[in-house]
């Protein structure tokens, strides 16, 4: 039996109300438990800190097309790869504060609360999409499993201003809106619909292609199976996803100018192109079966769809050849070593040198039960709207599984798809226990236990796994409180009151941009590498007149170290040797170097040293 359109509020309303009264108290409960820093005024990582420097020199330079950050890369300025869409979120958050805060604080109060509202907003979008296929136990529990995840909550914990809670959002509500139109009658809304979300997707991040492809091929694949019902709903969906990523380039780029130019990790003409391509297969293939009412057996819609995609391939690959290597195309090649492989959350679930396997039980435990119960799923002789639903999850999984096993960041995306399937094997365990015991009390408890076990026990293997796994490898921590140590630069005369150019490590950068008025070489991302190639030199230099040359060039005021990081390790990472960063920290310091003093408790975690004539002749 196919399932009618139900009523797409009502159902869900109590479940909704209820999972996201649950979401609140375990945001308020981690932020009172001081696992935020939100409480000392700070946000989660740079990234965090860089959005809200986007937005304060938007709001600066009034320029909306202009996203060249001067005062980052000194003194050359650095463009980031991120898009528009994220500012003005945040910049709508600002405004509903702003009658009550100053624009600062409306700012910051924007960042602490974005991710965890668009968590709701991605709860939302996953209960309203499977609500016509699934139980309300069903949904409840996968509701519940999709707070829990602590791939999906690290990402969305309040005080992290991260692009990646609105890619989150976006995906689940374009996944619900396809999982809706597979369903029989056609609704145009519903495919215009799933369309605008891809296109706002691919808006937010190219990353957003990999979330497309999930539902394109499931359109597809429903096309070649079940034919012309299916030709309607993709002429829909690519004309919502064509429409939107022509108005967000618009909104995007500057008129005429910004639109011819090519850029492969940022929106542009070059994504564009290959969306129309998409557009036009379906109209091909809309005016073929629907228009001229061609007779087109399975055998014949098969080989359409394999010709029409290695046609639009191929006419893609004539127009932009660099798209097929990706957002990173004509990338640095030291962007791996230097950037790359130092970051955490492009570092893959599974290790072995240095070997570790805690982030697979963190961060995709339940796909260790999910993804065999979903074959299990596929193997039954199920209805159409049911193979459907665990067809496209599957299809899904496929790709974002693997993802996930190689970049851990990729596993937040993985994890909001497979809470469906391991919920609904915690469920028909749950219901087994009715045939092994008779008496409904322990029946319940042992639910109970199942349920409660089932949504925490791969989070707690997992984090203690990962505790003894840091403990063997012995990485680096410690503390470098940037916050304080901005209020004092800010607050005493230490630099007279002079905007400085400050070289420090690149994950300290966005923060002391937002917190302080004073420049910095390097930031943490793929665009920024000449500063980061030049920080690392320059910490490598035999002689001080190699560092100095540099330091010269880009116009360096000051050098900030703090030990307890892991900047030394990075300092070293192409030669194996840190010279001057060692001198320095050894106190054997050049004429036109001088350590400045700090506060005693700041001097146990950080080195100032000031650049006191750089054209001075350098003496070793």
């Amino acid at each position: 039996m196919i399932l009618q359109e139900p009523n797409p509020i009502e159902p869900i309303t109590p479940i909704c109300k209820k999972l996201l009264f649950f979401l609140l108290l375990l945001h308020t409960f981690f932020v009172i438990r001081g696992d935020s820093p939100i409480i000392e005024g700070s946000l989660f990582g740079p990234d965090s800190y860089m959005h809200l420097n986007r937005v304060l020199a938007l709001i600066e330079n009034g320029d909306w097309y202009n996203s060249l950050f001067l005062r980052s890369n000194a003194p050359y300025g650095e463009e980031l790869h991120w898009t528009r869409l994220f500012d003005i979120i945040l910049l709508t958050g600002t405004g509903l504060f702003l009658p009550f805060l100053p624009f600062s604080d409306a700012l910051y109060l924007s960042g602490i609360l974005v991710s965890p509202i668009l968590q709701g907003i991605a709860l939302i979008g996953l209960l309203w999409g499977i609500a016509p296929y699934l139980s309300k136990q069903h949904l409840v529990l996968s509701g519940g499993l999709f707070v829990l995840q602590p791939a999906i909550f690290g990402y969305c914990m309040a005080g992290k201003a991260d692009h990646h809670s609105l890619i989150l959002a976006l995906l689940m509500w374009l996944q619900a809106c396809t999982l809706r139109l597979l369903l029989t009658p056609t609704h145009n809304k519903m495919c215009i619909s799933a369309g605008i979300f891809g296109g706002l997707l691919i808006w937010t991040s190219i990353e957003g292609f990999i979330f497309l492809a999930i539902s394109l091929v499931t359109l597809t694949a429903c096309w070649g199976v079940y034919g012309k019902e299916f030709s309607k709903k993709g002429i829909l969906f690519a004309t919502g996803l064509v429409i939107t990523a022509t108005l967000a380039l618009a909104i995007e780029r500057r008129p005429w100018t910004g639109w011819g130019i090519l850029e492969y990790d940022r929106f542009s003409i070059v994504h564009l192109a290959a969306l129309v391509l998409i557009w036009l297969f379906w109209i091909t293939i809309y005016v073929l079966q629907d228009h001229l009412r061609f007779s087109l057996n399975r055998t014949l819609r098969v080989s359409i769809v394999f010709s029409g995609a290695l046609i639009a391939a191929i006419i893609q690959w004539l127009l932009f050849p660099d798209f097929f290597l990706g957002p990173h195309a004509n990338l640095d090649p030291r962007v791996i070593s230097l950037h790359w492989d130092q970051i955490t959350e492009t570092q893959p679930l599974v290790s072995l040198k240095p070997f570790w396997v805690g982030p697979l039980f963190l961060y995709l435990g339940i796909a260790l039960l999910g993804i065999p119960h979903l074959v299990t799923l596929l193997c039954r002789t199920l209805p159409r709207d049911q193979r459907m639903l665990w067809s496209h999850i599957g299809m899904a999984l496929l790709i974002l599984t693997p993802l996930a096993i190689i970049q851990i960041r990729s596993a937040i995306y993985a994890t909001a798809l497979l809470v469906i399937p391991y919920g609904n094997f915690l469920l028909e365990k749950g219901v087994s226990i009715n045939t092994l015991i008779r008496t409904v009390f322990y029946q319940r408890l042992l639910q109970i236990i199942l349920v409660f076990i089932g949504c925490i026990g791969f989070t707690v293997i997992g984090a203690v796994v990962m505790e003894r796994e840091k403990a063997f490898l012995k990485a680096p921590h410690g503390e470098c409180p940037i916050t304080p140590l901005s209020n004092y630069i800010n607050g005493s005369e230490l630099l007279n009151g002079e905007k400085r150019t400050i070289l420090t490590f690149v994950d300290f950068g966005p923060e002391l941009l937002y917190r302080t008025p004073h420049s910095v070489l390097s930031t943490p991302y793929h665009r920024n590498m000449s500063s980061i190639i030049d920080t690392n030199t320059i910490m490598q230099a035999k002689t001080n007149q190699e560092a100095q040359a540099i330091l010269e060039s880009r116009k360096v005021d000051l050098i900030l170290l703090c030990p307890k990081s892991s900047e030394r390790r990075y300092y070293s990472l192409t030669t194996g040797e840190a010279k001057f960063y060692d001198n320095l920290m050894a106190g054997q310091l050049p004429t036109w170097i001088s350590p400045l003093s700090l506060p005693e408790e700041l001097s146990k975690h950080f080195k100032l040293f000031a650049i006191a004539n750089p054209s001075e002749p350098a003496t070793d």
